[in-house]
């Protein structure tokens, strides 16, 4: 097993994008009945899925690939 470089930021900046998703969707709920484990993932467990429902909010942020600046 290897370790990368930019292992440790790319951690970092993914748990940034899950806290600010869960803050937009303070209501959601996993139906942990449906939730499929992996069997065995070498020494790593995770998740086939994880169904949740939320409510739906007002976009935030640009919608599409237009939307952005290009500098």
């Amino acid at each position: 097993m290897h370790r990368c470089v930019g292992s440790f930021q790319a951690r970092m900046m993914f748990e940034c994008m899950v806290r600010e998703v869960l803050n937009r969707m303070p209501d959601y709920e996993v139906n942990h009945e449906a939730a499929e484990r992996y069997q065995s993932v070498g020494v790593v467990n995770g998740w086939i899925s994880i169904p949740a429902t939320f409510t739906p909010g007002r976009k935030i942020g640009a919608s599409t690939m237009d939307d952005f600046e290009i500098l």
